[in-house]
């Protein structure tokens, strides 16, 4: 029998976050992941500024391309621009290295990992909660999930209802002469087109809100457009989770981070920064809390407050860029330098979508437009 203070589901961005906080407090944490790492990790491996003021020094030893330019377009009305930033905006890396960096750093704090451990089985019995695996049994009065948008917690707490977009992406060989990421709206329906130059390869994919696209053609699709070949070899897909209403954040003493709560951003589906944040709030809400029932409610009030809440405002962007394409294009031809340096600052945490949304002239100008459009007096 393994006992510990708490144990850990998933050793990604969140967990691992989540074991070296509690660790270098001298918690006594065991994580548990079902594959060996360093692992393949499909991911297009954007970390945004944001993720490094809640982990300093989170890029030690990992290679990284540093991305100050973004080259973005909409591809049906025919526009495009450039954004430019003084400061990084995302961070491309490979995932199976980053990972392993921060879980690397868990270990040396004193968190007890245990590979190859794919959980079969949670069972609550206060005070205790006992999850069983095929190779061991392990005990703890709290437990964090993180083991991602198909993982056993999220299944176990949710339902498996947290809603899952669709997306794939080749990784090229070799980077591209570029010192810039690419977004191409409208590529594919309801969705997005990235071209991701890293430090020695390249991650070109695809991804879309709409349910039944064919994204491997769309793809093809999207590398001829780029002048990039497929390479079946590397080619993979995966699912970016999005948190919906209703969705719970915990069960009894098993509380959610990361992709298992399903906190990646609907505009730019980016999740990596906010598993680093969950898992910070897990850990310090366990920290400063006397007992697993105050940790819990603390983590629920954290994470409602500084994510959760934030994503709902985030929803009603996404509804206008993914849900009405010709608004969208209206928006990126005559607007779209200021929504994108918008939503860079908001990367940075320099501003918030809910403080965006609220400032009334902006909806305003939205009613200007489909009044406009619909023949009626602004």
């Amino acid at each position: 029998m393994n006992e510990f203070d708490v144990i850990i589901i998933g050793a990604g961005p969140a967990g691992a976050t989540a074991a070296y906080i509690l660790s270098g407090k001298g918690v006594k944490v065991g994580v548990l992941d079902k594959a060996k790492f360093p692992r393949p990790k499909i991911c297009g491996g954007g970390v945004v500024s944001r993720a490094l003021k809640y982990f300093p020094g989170i890029l030690n030893d990992v290679e990284y391309f540093a991305v100050d330019k973004l080259s973005i377009s909409e591809y049906k009305a025919g526009s495009s621009f450039q954004i430019n930033s003084p400061s990084p905006l995302v961070y491309l890396i490979q995932r199976e290295e980053f990972d392993f960096q921060i879980l690397k750093k868990a270990i040396a704090k004193g968190a007890v990992f245990y590979p190859g451990k794919k959980v079969n089985h949670i069972e609550f019995q206060k005070p205790t909660i006992t999850i069983r695996t095929g190779h061991g049994v392990f005990k703890a009065p709290v437990v964090i999930g993180a083991d991602g948008a198909l993982g056993f917690t999220n299944k176990l707490v949710n339902g498996n209802k947290i809603k899952k977009i669709p997306a794939v992406e080749v990784e090229l060989d070799s980077t591209i002469s570029a010192d810039f990421a690419k977004f191409d709206f409208g590529v594919v329906p309801h969705g997005y087109g990235w071209v991701f130059p890293k430090t020695n390869s390249t991650s070109v994919g695809v991804v879309s809100m709409k349910p039944g696209i064919n994204l491997k053609t769309s793809l093809k699709k999207y590398l001829t457009f780029n002048e990039l070949c497929f390479n079946k070899k590397y080619f993979r897909g995966f699912v970016i989770p999005l948190f919906q209403p209703g969705g719970k954040i915990n069960l009894n003493n098993l509380l959610l981070t990361g992709d298992a709560l399903g906190l990646a951003d609907p505009i730019t589906f980016e999740g990596i920064s906010a598993a680093i944040i969950s898992g910070k709030l897990a850990a310090e809400a366990i920290i400063n809390s006397p007992n697993p029932k105050e940790a819990i409610n603390k983590y629920k009030s954290k994470i409602q407050n500084k994510l959760l809440k934030e994503l709902r405002y985030a929803n009603l962007l996404a509804s206008i860029v993914y849900q009405t394409p010709r608004l969208r294009a209206f928006l990126i031809k005559n607007y779209g330098v200021k929504l994108a340096t918008l939503i860079a600052k908001i990367t940075k945490e320099e501003t918030t979508y809910e403080a965006e949304i609220k400032k009334i002239k902006n909806y305003f100008k939205l009613l200007k437009y489909w009044r406009g459009k619909n023949g009626q007096r602004a």
